[in-house]
C-alpha cells in the first residue's frame, strides 16, 4: 500500500526520510510544498537528488505561496472523489491548516506530524497543558476565511479534533490516545566521517535579540563570556550566524577575542555539515534546535547548551525557553552550562 508524505522545509524532508526508513516504506508518494525562499527551495531540491523517491509531486514554486493551498486542496479532493487509501500519512508542518487536510480527508492505516525545528515542542508542551490536540487549529484565523469557504466547497474537513501524533527526534512526554515515536536519524549518521578541527567549537547562533526575546547588549555579553569559557579550554570558536541575525549584533560579535570567524552557512546547519564535509567535534548554543539535531546526527566529543540567566530573558518567551531547556537536557549528550559567567 502507498504512503504520502507533504513537506514544505529542508528539516522537513530530512525527518521524512528517516521515517521512509524507520517504517520501511517502499512505495511513498512525497508532495512538494515549495517556499518563496530560493535557497530553501535549492536546498530541498538537492536532498531530493540524493534520495530515490517512487512517485514526486513539485508544485510550483510560486512568489504568493498560499496559491498552492488551493492546489494541494484540489489534490485532495481528488484522491477523495477517487478513494486513494494511504498506509502512513506524514504531515512536514504541525501547524499547517492544508497539510492536516491531507490527514483528516483521506483514507489511511497510521499518520504523523513530522519536526519542523523547535516548534514541535512548544506545540506538544500546550497539547500537555490543555490535555487537547485543539492547539492545531490555531492558525485558522480570519485571515483563512476564503480558504475555508473554498474547503467547504470541496468538501473537505479542517478542523483537527484527533490526536496529534509525532514522528520525532525530541523527548516528548505524550498525553492520553497520542503516540509519538522517536528517532535519532539513524539514516542520516550513515553518512560517512568528515574532515575535523579538534581545536575548534562551532557555536550555532540565533536571532533571540532580533524578535525580542532578550535584549541584543545582554545577549552579545553571554557570547563574550562563552568565548572566555572556550578559551580557558583552548578551544576557538567559529560562529554559525543566524540568516535572521542583525548585521549591526554581528559586527560586535566578530570583534569579540576568541571568535576566529564568523560562518554564513548556506545550508540548515545540519545539512551544510554534510554538505561541505565538516565534522564538529564540539558544538554549543543558547536554544537552536541545530544544536539538538546535530548531537544526534554527528554525536560530537561535546556539545553544550548555554543556559540563559532567566532574569535575562523577557517574559514572554519564558515559559518557551523553558520547556526548550528542560527537553535538550533530557538528551544525555547534551550538557547544560550554566557556570560560565
Amino acid at each position: 500500500m502507498k504512503s504520502l508524505v507533504i513537506i514544505e522545509s529542508p528539516f522537513q524532508l530530512l525527518s521524512a526520510i528517516e521515517a521512509q526508513n524507520n517504517f520501511k516504506i517502499d512505495d511513498l508518494i512525497i508532495v512538494i510544498k515549495y517556499t518563496n525562499n530560493p535557497k530553501t527551495n535549492n536546498q530541498i531540491d538537492w536532498i531530493l537528488s540524493k534520495n530515490s523517491f517512487k512517485k514526486i509531486i513539485k508544485l510550483p514554486k510560486f512568489k504568493k505561496i498560499s496559491i498552492n493551498d488551493y492546489l494541494l486542496a484540489f489534490l485532495i479532493f481528488i484522491w477523495k472523489i477517487r478513494k486513494a487509501s494511504f498506509n502512513y500519512i506524514f504531515v512536514g508542518e504541525p501547524r499547517s491548516v492544508i497539510m492536516k487536510c491531507f490527514i483528516l480527508n483521506l483514507k489511511h492505516n497510521n499518520y504523523y506530524l513530522l519536526d519542523d525545528g523547535s516548534s514541535t515542542i512548544i506545540i506538544q508542551n500546550q497539547i500537555i497543558k490543555d490535555n487537547d490536540s485543539s492547539i492545531l487549529n490555531q492558525h485558522l484565523s480570519k485571515g483563512m476565511t476564503f480558504r475555508k469557504i473554498f474547503f467547504k466547497i470541496l468538501g473537505l474537513k479542517y478542523n483537527f479534533n484527533i490526536s496529534a501524533n509525532f514522528f520525532t527526534c525530541f523527548n516528548l512526554k505524550s498525553i492520553e490516545n497520542q503516540d509519538i515515536l522517536k528517532h535519532n536519524f539513524y539514516h542520516i549518521q550513515e553518512i560517512g566521517k568528515k574532515d575535523s578541527l579538534d581545536n575548534t567549537v562551532y557555536f550555532i547562533g540565533g536571532n533571540l535579540s532580533e524578535i525580542e526575546a532578550i535584549d541584543q547588549e545582554k545577549e552579545v555579553y553571554l557570547i563574550s563570556k562563552i568565548a572566555e569559557y572556550y578559551k580557558i579550554k583552548g578551544l576557538k570558536i567559529i560562529y554559525c550566524c543566524h540568516r535572521r541575525e542583525s548585521k549591526i549584533k554581528l559586527d560586535k560579535i566578530s570583534n569579540i577575542s576568541n571568535i576566529s570567524k564568523l560562518y554564513f552557512p548556506e545550508y540548515p546547519l545540519e545539512l551544510e555539515f554534510i554538505i561541505k564535509n565538516i565534522s564538529a567535534k564540539h558544538i554549543s548554543s543558547f536554544c537552536s534546535t541545530a544544536l539538538y539535531t546535530s548531537t544526534l546526527i554527528f554525536k560530537p566529543d561535546s556539545s553544550v547548551m548555554f543556559k540563559i540567566p532567566v532574569e535575562y530573558i523577557y517574559e514572554p518567551y519564558l515559559i518557551e525557553f523553558e520547556g526548550l531547556e528542560q527537553n535538550f537536557v533530557e538528551n544525555s549528550m547534551i550538557i547544560l552550562e550554566e557556570n560560565y559567567l
